[in-house]
């Protein structure tokens, strides 16, 4: 493909509507607030049509703007911009992952989305092309591959299932998580309609009150607020569940050669290409509820990924599954057995137990003097913390026992966390950056944190070793720099034996 192309033609309508599913909820939002509420959506419908209208002039415009174009397989190049033009060029060999997705819009006109995404590119993907034909879509991507995988150029190699969700393990997926985003939005539009100056709004929080008081056990003592909350909560939760069920409704993970395949959704289809090579680490996560059923998560980063957001920014390769097929599936990507974990010093135990108490001392202060202010603050008994004080203890060993490390021989392995563990497997070879730091209080006990980070910026907050001894902190830097002199010494000699066989 050595001429400009061009997005297809119905595009324009399916970007049009996406543009108006951005604004429809801010839209309902402003009419149902302001004066004479209610009311005011009548004026909802004329104004998407307006608003479509103008989108779709837009949206041409940006059509007949966007060219992209792939010149002998070697990099592919996209001049867009209506105002401010822009003409971006990508080496083919530098693109890390290629996924296509499909929105119900786009699947009425029977096209598809194409991502590319490059070492830093974070949340963004460097390459998007919105909306093509699947042939066109397919033919780019096989391109693609077939450029920066020559072993698969023959494309007799077949995939092979390695993994697929069940109903059962995709309910439990979509059950077992917190929903941040639909409880926050739940929330803050209860108590927008609550306040909201309308009789019919007043009299349909009360019944509701009402009702949910009648069905718990003396109302379980909720006031008006505590319920409604609750009832959010319950709402917001429920609608996270059902998104995220459908959004991994059929994943299913397979391998060809060197590149992974992810394949999922129910309304809009995701499928998409993760080279091996790329991966920068992998990571397991679980809860004390998943822990209890034997079941774990696997997570992968690659240079192309990103952390930045904070809910839905992960690649996961394995949504649910049983620890011992998860540990098989990660072997699939790092080929790799370690000995016995080491745990950070003891003495770090006792620091957790100074600091647990601490709070507790200080919880307690606080509510001996805002209880005189504070009629719900003076109902708390002091025995409560009394309870809190003799949980310290065992809170801190806890704390302890849950981080452990191992430096292999070529990899890596971190594990921290007791409500949500994460487990990092990363190979020396990706270790972009180590810090070792020493707070005023760590300083005292001997302790240090040691912090890697990887091409996969921003790696996690949660790939680090609190509290561990500085000695050994500090001697992780020479053990790194003995893998990279030895890994330079075996290339160094491989690549005389090359010399000596061609002379």
């Amino acid at each position: 493909m050595s001429s400009d192309s061009r997005l297809h033609d119905a595009s324009i309508f399916c970007r049009a509507v996406d543009d108006i599913d951005r604004s429809v909820i801010v839209v309902v939002g402003l009419l149902f607030v302001y004066r004479d509420g209610i009311a005011n959506l009548r004026y909802l419908l004329p104004f998407l049509l307006l608003y479509f209208l103008a989108a779709a002039l837009w949206e041409s415009l940006y059509w007949y703007r966007f060219t992209y174009r792939v010149t002998d397989g070697e990099e592919i190049s996209i001049r867009s911009g209506v105002l401010h033009r822009r003409h971006r060029t990508v080496p083919v060999d530098r693109i890390e992952r290629v996924s296509v997705l499909e929105s119900p819009v786009s699947r009425l006109f029977g096209l598809t989305e194409l991502h590319c995404e490059t070492a830093g590119t974070r949340d963004k993907s460097e390459i998007k092309l919105r909306y093509v034909d699947p042939d066109t879509a397919n033919r780019l991507r096989q391109t693609l591959e077939s450029t920066r995988r020559d072993e698969q150029r023959d494309g007799q190699s077949t995939a092979t299932q390695l993994y697929r969700i069940s109903l059962r393990q995709l309910l439990a997926y979509s059950l077992f998580r917190i929903h941040h985003i639909p409880i926050i939005f739940a929330v803050g539009t209860v108590i927008s309609i609550v306040l909201l100056p309308i009789e019919a709004s007043t009299s349909f929080t009360a019944r509701v009150v009402m009702s949910v008081r009648a069905a718990l056990p003396g109302g379980l003592g909720l006031s008006k607020w505590g319920v409604l909350i609750l009832l959010a909560i319950g709402a917001g939760w429920t609608v996270g569940a059902i998104r995220l069920a459908i959004r991994m409704y059929g994943f299913q993970l397979s391998r060809n050669g060197d590149t992974l395949y992810r394949r999922h959704g129910l309304v809009s289809r995701v499928e998409e290409e993760i080279s091996i090579e790329n991966v920068q680490l992998v990571r397991y996560s679980d809860n004390p509820l998943l822990r209890s059923l034997g079941q774990t998560q696997l997570d992968a980063q690659t240079a192309g990924g990103s952390e930045i957001l904070p809910f839905d920014s992960r690649t996961s390769l394995v949504p649910l599954a049983r620890r011992a097929d998860v540990e098989e599936i990660a072997r699939q990507i790092f080929p790799v057995a370690f000995e016995d974990s080491v745990t950070i010093p003891k003495r770090a135990r006792r620091r957790y137990f100074v600091r647990y108490l601490l709070i507790v001392l200080l919880a307690v202060g606080g509510t001996i003097i805002a209880r005189e202010y504070n009629t719900v603050l003076a109902m708390i008994p002091l025995q409560v913390y009394l309870l809190l004080a003799a949980a310290a203890p065992v809170a801190a060993h806890i704390r302890w026992a849950t981080i452990s490390y191992v430096f292999g021989s070529e990899y890596l392995r971190i594990c921290g966390g007791f409500w949500w563990r994460r487990e990092y497997i990363i190979p020396y070879s990706n270790i972009q950056r180590h810090t070792v730091s020493q707070s005023i209080l760590q300083r005292r006990h001997s302790l240090s944190t040691l912090r890697v980070d990887t091409a996969a910026y921003p790696l996690s907050i949660g790939a680090i070793i609190p509290d561990m001894d500085t000695e050994t902190a500090t001697k992780f830097g020479e053990r790194l720099k003995q893998y990279v002199s030895s890994n330079n010494s075996d290339g160094n000699a491989t690549e005389r034996q090359r010399s000596s066989g061609v002379n």
